[in-house]
């Protein structure tokens, strides 16, 4: 007895044709076949990043540790823009350690 190509599970759902099932399934095929976009990085964070990595990488009293709880510092958009337009001098350094420690 041949009944005709084999029924998926979500065919099976949509024979009964129970409403909300129908929408729950059509719902997650749908989630299944948009593409995930990922989120991107911030233009601020990325500067913030770039400056800690040619300013601070290889400095001495600065770690790799300190330069990777940089990067974490950064997730904080906020504390990305400030430390983008500090000029670079004493005052940088201070608040960028000031910030890691209060970190930890």
């Amino acid at each position: 007895m041949d009944s005709g190509p084999p029924v998926t599970p979500l065919g099976r759902v949509r024979q009964r044709s129970e409403a909300p099932a129908i929408r729950l399934v059509n719902a997650v095929e749908k989630m299944m076949s948009t593409p995930i976009t990922l989120p991107t990085i911030s233009s601020v964070i990325q500067q913030a990043i770039t400056k800690l990595w040619e300013n601070y990488k290889g400095k001495e009293g600065w770690s790799t540790v300190d330069i990777i709880a940089g990067y974490k510092l950064f997730e904080n958009t906020i504390k990305a823009e400030i430390f983008v337009v500090l000029d670079g001098g004493e005052d940088e350094e201070l608040w960028l350690r000031g910030q890691l420690q209060d970190m930890y």
